[in-house]
C-alpha cells in the first residue's frame, strides 16, 4: 500500500469511530455519527475491428468512503469535516495477443473547518485541505502516477455594507506517465498559487487577484505571474435608469506575456414611459506581441408603442489601431419589432425589420492575424466555417468551450479548404466533438489588404403561431461594396435564410411533433442548402412506462459536397417499482458524404447503439448498471464495441 504520510488520517478516523460514544460527553465537542460506504465498481470494454487492434480492457475497483463531521459548542461557531476514500484497483488491457496486467490504488481525502461562519463575530475563517493520489502499475512496464493537492485558506469579513473575502489557494499537480518499460517518461509538475480579495455589495463587485504558476519541469517552462483587478459598479436612479461601469485589468508575465485593460460605461435613461436612450463607451488596450488600442461607442434611441411595436435607431463607431492594422468603422441602423398575441383561436404573430449601413476603412500592414478562442456551435452535420479567410491550417487548435480539452486532428475533426479562401472544420463521427456543443478555435490567418468599403446589413423575419402550429421565417443579408483598394474578392458577403414549420398535437396518448425546415447559407461563392425533416413521438402508459421515438433526416447540397444524414433514437423509461428504473435505448445514425471536387474520397458512415441503464436502490444499498453495444461501419470497415459498467455501494 503506497500512501506515505497519510496513514494517520485513516488511524484518526478509526479512533474517532471507536471512541465516539465517549467524545459525545465532551460538552465542547460534538461528533455526528460516522458515515461509511463500501464501493465496488466494474468497467469492461471488448472491441473488435476490421482494421485490426482488437482488444479488451477490464478494471475492478473496490474501496470505502469514510466521513466524520462535528462541531464545537455550536455548528455556527466551529464546524469540521474529515473525509477519506481509499480505493484499490486491478485489471488488464489486451490488444491482439499482448496482455498488460495492472494494479493500482487511489486515495482521496478532505479536511475542512469553518470557524465563526454563522456566529455574531464579524470575521470568519475557512480552511480546506484536499488531496488525491492515483497510482497504477502494469506488467509490461507501464506506469501512471497522479497526485493533486488543493489547499485553501479564506478569511471572511461579514460587514453589512461590503462583505469581503480574502483567500489563498495553492494547487500542486504532479504526473508521471510511461506507456511501456522502454517508453520515455512523460512528466508534469506544477504549482499554482492564487491570492485574491473579493467584495460584493448591492451596487459594486470587486476582485483583486494575483496568480503565479511555477512549472517545475525545466523543459516545459510554462511559468507565469498574473495580476488582475476587476471593478463592476451599478448606479440606479429613477424608473429604469442606470449607469453601469466595468473595469478589467490583467497583466501576465510569461513566455506569452500580455497586458489587457478594458473599460465599459453603459448609461440608460428612461425619458418617458415610452422613450429611452442608451449610450455605451468601450475602451480596450492589448499589448502582446504588439499593441492594439480600440475605442468604440454606441448611441441608441428607442420607442415603445402599445407594448406591441418597438422601434430603435442607433449610431455605432469603432477605431482600432495596432502595428499590424488600423481600422475605422461607422454604422447607422434602425430596427422595428412587432408582436401581437391574444388573437382568435389562440394565435399570435410577430414581424421584424432591421437595416444598417456601415463604412469601413482598413489600413493593413500585412503580416499574420492571430485569432484566439473563436466560438462556434457545432451543427448536426458537424461542419463549422471559420470567420476569417486565408487561414493557415497548420496553426488551427480546437478545444472545448472551457478551453481545457484539446481535440485531435484526424481523430476528432478534419480541416478542409473551401472556395473563396474559406476554411471548414468537420467533426468526425465517433470523435469527442458532440453536435450541439460549443467549441473554441484558435488559428492564424493572412491579413487582408488595405481597403475602403461599405456594408449593408438587412434582416426580415416573420412568425405565426397557433397552439398546434408554429411557422417562422427569416432572411439575413450582409453585402459589401468596394470603394477603394484591392478587388472585391477580398470582401465577404453572407446570406442566411431559413423557413421552418412545426406541428404539435396529441393523438390518443401520443404526443406528436413534426418539423420541416429549409435553410440556405452563402459565404461568397460557397453555398449550402439544408433540408431537415424530423418526427418526435412520446407515449406514457399508467405512469410506469414512458416511450419516446425520434426520427430525423437531413439533406445538404453544398458547393463542395452533398450530405445525407439519418438519425433514429428510441428510448424507454420503465419503472416497475418505486425503487427500480430500467431504461433501454436503441439508436442508429447514418451519414453519406459525396465530394464534388474528386480529390476527397466519398465517405459512408453508419453508427448503431443498443443499451440498457438500470438503477435499483433498497434502504442503504444502491446498484447502477449500464450496458451498451456499439457498431460502427466506415466505408465497409466495421468496428464492434461492448461495454459493461456497474457500481454497487452500501452505506453503513
Amino acid at each position: 500500500m503506497r500512501y506515505p504520510g497519510h496513514t494517520w488520517i485513516l488511524a484518526a478516523l478509526l479512533l474517532t469511530a471507536a471512541f465516539s460514544s465517549d467524545l459525545q460527553a465532551w460538552q465542547w465537542l460534538t461528533l455526528y455519527p460516522l458515515e461509511a460506504e463500501a464501493i465496488l465498481r466494474f468497467d469492461g470494454t471488448d472491441r473488435t475491428s476490421d482494421i485490426g487492434s482488437d482488444g479488451k480492457d477490464i478494471e475492478w475497483r473496490a474501496g470505502v468512503r469514510l466521513s466524520q463531521e462535528g462541531y464545537t459548542i455550536h455548528p455556527g461557531i466551529a464546524r469540521y469535516v474529515l473525509q477519506i476514500e481509499p480505493i484499490w484497483t486491478t485489471g488488464y488491457n489486451r490488444i491482439d495477443d499482448v496482455t498488460d496486467n495492472r494494479d493500482g490504488n487511489y486515495l482521496n481525502y478532505l479536511i475542512s473547518a469553518d470557524v465563526f461562519r454563522e456566529s455574531t463575530s464579524p470575521v470568519g475563517f475557512n480552511v480546506s485541505l484536499l488531496q488525491s493520489q492515483d497510482h497504477n502499475t502494469g506488467s509490461l512496464g507501464s506506469r501512471y502516477d497522479n497526485s493533486v493537492q488543493d489547499n485553501t485558506v479564506a478569511i471572511n469579513w461579514f460587514n453589512h455594507p461590503f462583505p469581503m473575502t480574502m483567500k489563498f489557494n495553492s494547487r500542486i499537480f504532479k504526473q508521471n506517465f510511461r506507456s511501456t518499460a522502454d517508453a520515455p517518461i512523460s512528466e508534469r509538475d506544477e504549482k499554482i498559487d492564487t491570492w485574491s480579495i473579493e467584495g460584493r455589495s448591492s451596487k459594486m463587485d470587486l476582485l483583486l487577484e494575483r496568480q503565479s504558476l511555477n512549472d517545475r519541469v525545466f523543459v516545459r517552462n510554462n511559468n507565469y505571474d498574473q495580476n488582475r483587478a476587476v471593478l463592476n459598479h451599478t448606479l440606479l436612479w429613477g424608473h429604469n435608469s442606470s449607469l453601469r461601469s466595468y473595469w478589467d485589468y490583467l497583466d501576465r508575465v510569461s513566455s506569452n506575456s500580455n497586458r489587457r485593460f478594458r473599460i465599459s460605461e453603459n448609461l440608460r435613461i428612461q425619458h418617458t414611459p415610452s422613450i429611452y436612450s442608451f449610450t455605451r463607451y468601450n475602451y480596450l488596450a492589448v499589448t502582446q506581441s504588439f499593441s492594439t488600442i480600440e475605442h468604440s461607442g454606441l448611441f441608441e434611441l428607442g420607442h415603445k408603442l402599445y407594448s406591441n411595436l418597438n422601434t430603435k435607431g442607433y449610431l455605432w463607431g469603432l477605431t482600432r489601431n495596432s502595428q499590424a492594422q488600423d481600422t475605422t468603422e461607422q454604422r447607422v441602423g434602425i430596427e422595428t419589432n412587432y408582436r401581437k398575441s391574444g388573437l382568435p383561436y389562440g394565435a399570435s404573430v410577430s414581424a421584424a425589420v432591421r437595416y444598417a449601413y456601415q463604412l469601413t476603412d482598413r489600413n493593413s500592414k500585412l503580416g499574420l492575424n492571430e485569432v484566439v478562442d473563436e466560438q462556434h456551435a457545432v451543427p448536426l452535420a458537424g461542419d463549422v466555417i471559420l470567420s476569417h479567410r486565408f487561414v493557415l491550417s497548420s496553426t488551427i487548435i480546437v478545444t472545448d468551450a472551457l478551453g481545457q480539452l484539446v481535440y485531435s486532428p484526424g481523430v476528432d475533426y478534419e480541416v478542409f479548404e473551401l472556395p473563396s479562401e474559406l476554411t471548414q472544420i468537420l467533426a468526425i463521427p465517433g470523435g469527442r466533438i458532440e453536435t450541439g456543443s460549443s467549441i473554441l478555435v484558435s488559428y492564424k490567418s493572412h491579413r487582408l489588404p488595405s481597403q475602403e468599403f461599405s456594408t449593408t446589413f438587412t434582416r426580415v423575419s416573420l412568425g405565426f403561431n397557433l397552439p398546434w402550429m408554429r411557422f417562422f421565417y427569416y432572411d439575413d443579408n450582409q453585402s459589401n461594396k468596394l470603394l477603394s483598394g484591392i478587388g472585391k474578392s477580398f470582401l465577404t458577403d453572407r446570406r442566411d435564410t431559413s423557413a421552418r414549420l412545426d406541428f404539435n398535437w396529441r393523438i390518443w396518448d401520443i404526443d406528436t411533433r413534426l418539423s420541416a425546415e429549409r435553410r440556405f447559407t452563402m459565404v461568397n461563392d460557397y453555398e449550402a442548402t439544408i433540408d431537415t425533416f424530423s418526427q418526435q413521438f412520446g407515449w406514457a402508459t399508467g405512469g410506469q412506462v414512458t416511450m419516446s421515438l425520434s426520427l430525423l433526416q437531413q439533406f445538404t447540397v453544398a458547393t463542395d459536397r452533398d450530405t445525407d444524414l439519418y438519425n433514429l433514437t428510441l428510448a424507454i423509461d420503465w419503472r416497475p417499482l418505486y425503487n427500480l428504473s430500467i431504461r433501454p435505448t436503441l439508436g442508429a445514425w447514418k451519414r453519406l458524404d459525396i465530394w464534388k471536387d474528386g480529390i476527397q474520397a466519398d465517405r459512408d458512415d453508419m453508427y448503431a447503439v443498443a443499451g440498457v441503464r438500470l438503477r435499483w436502490y433498497y434502504r442503504k444499498v444502491t446498484f447502477d448498471m449500464d450496458f451498451n453495444i456499439n457498431q460502427r461501419t466506415t466505408n465497409n470497415l466495421r468496428t464492434d464495441e461492448k461495454r459493461l459498467w456497474f457500481n454497487l455501494s452500501r452505506r453503513f
